[in-house]
């Protein structure tokens, strides 16, 4: 009886060391791999914490897990999810994390080699973007790696501004800026980088006399397309400076500027800025209606009208809605003009001129009509003047006549 006894508990702990589960020795389980480039290969292992700088725009994080055959491994990789990765040794699966890491589940090969290989197309300037890399297997601690990837430029930061002789206004990246001045101003584009850099800068505005490159040195050209271009490499500070000077100030909506700046090859960066006179715009147009025709005018026109009936002097101005604009009109004094549009009030100067003080409408329209009768040459002058402020002042003129003279006999009496 002792003997069945003693050969059931045999058999039995016999049937516990059969089933237990595998151990794995610490150094029997270990984490290496590395970053490879297009340039060379950057080794690591637990603990490692790699600087990769890589002229090309892609690479691969390759995480090795060395081990006992058929083990079974997780591996997780923390980066952007990019392409889907694959398993090079060892059979299993993958997935993508929402939060952010690819996670693999891997026995290992015959040889107790696991192999994962991530390709990514993130290269980016400085400070890069970094890899973290772990792997454990059941309930063992996570042993890992990391690495940060650039290319090795510093990120380039934009500034500058403009000046004025009131003062100066900064810029910002993607920042816009408005600025009046009733004077010339500069337009200073300025790049913050790394000492030698290649550095690309543009500048879009109106072409009056050549920019100064203060810091860096370099070239720029003029495009037909309405910027000037900039090929500069930084000074010993790293900072790159271009001026441009402007003396076209006028109303708004003003001188547009959009200043960027870009390393080769790379994505832009941008500020942009409005320089005007704070005054709204006034365009002056219209023109003279006789009979016979119309004659249309814009400020600067200059014409001698020949009709043999009265004619209807029409100055226009199109503006921004409610501003005030202020119309004189150099005519003899008939009849009372009319405001067709806008409103306002007139008055007749004893210096020769009708004066009308008017708003513009809800398009943006003054329109006002004289009615004059037509007179033998040499004719009338009629001057138009419109303006909001002094001194941005428009005008049109015309010498309208009958184009015939006036014959006066003289009384003979006998």
């Amino acid at each position: 009886m002792k003997a069945r006894l003693a050969f059931s508990f045999v058999l039995l702990f016999s049937i516990l060391v059969v089933f237990k589960p595998p151990t794995v020795n610490a150094a029997n389980f270990v984490l290496e791999g590395g970053v490879n480039t297009k340039e060379q290969w950057h080794s690591a292992r637990d603990g490692s914490s790699l600087d990769v700088v890589t002229e090309f725009g892609f690479y691969d994080i390759v995480p090795t897990v060395y081990t006992e055959p058929g083990l079974l491994v997780t591996i997780r990789v923390a980066t952007e999810r990019g392409q889907d990765p694959w398993i090079g040794r060892g059979t299993g699966t993958f997935t993508w994390n929402s939060d952010g890491f690819w996670e693999f589940v891997v026995s290992a090969d015959e040889t107790g080699v696991v192999e994962v290989v991530v390709h990514m197309d993130n290269v980016v300037s400085l400070p890069g973007k970094t890899v973290y890399v772990y792997a454990w297997y059941a309930d063992q601690p996570t042993q890992s790696w990391s690495a940060t990837i650039s290319n090795g430029d510093t990120p380039l930061a934009l500034a500058g501004g403009i000046n004025t002789p009131h003062g100066w206004t900064s810029a910002v990246i993607g920042g816009n800026i408005d600025v009046v001045t009733e004077n010339s101003f500069d337009i200073v584009g300025t790049v913050y980088s790394e000492p030698g850099s290649d550095v690309i800068m543009r500048v879009v505005t109106e072409k009056e006399q050549d920019p100064v490159i203060t810091k860096g040195t370099g070239t720029f050209v003029w495009s037909a397309d309405g910027y000037w271009e900039f090929s500069v490499v930084s000074d010993p500070d790293g900072v790159v400076e271009i001026v441009i000077h402007s003396e076209v100030v006028g109303p708004l909506p003003g001188h547009a500027v959009i200043v960027s700046a870009w390393y080769p090859g790379q994505a832009s960066y941008f500020w942009q800025a409005t320089v005007s006179n704070g005054q709204r715009p006034v365009s002056l147009g219209g023109g003279v209606n006789t009979t016979e025709q119309w004659y249309s005018m814009q400020s600067g026109s200059a014409l001698s009208i020949v009709t043999a009936n009265p004619y209807d002097i029409v100055p226009v101005i199109n503006t921004d809605p409610g501003l005030q604009i202020t119309i004189q009109v150099v005519a003899e004094k008939e009849q009372d003009p009319l405001i067709t549009r806008g409103t306002g009030s007139f008055s007749w100067n004893p210096d020769g001129f009708w004066e009308f003080v008017v708003a513009a409408d809800g398009a943006g329209v003054v329109e006002v009509v004289i009615h004059k009768n037509v007179k033998p040459l040499p004719g009338e002058i009629i001057t138009v003047t419109a303006r909001n402020v002094q001194p941005y002042v428009q005008t049109w003129s015309a010498t309208i006549s009958n184009g015939m003279y006036e014959v006066f006999l003289p009384l003979i009496v006998r």
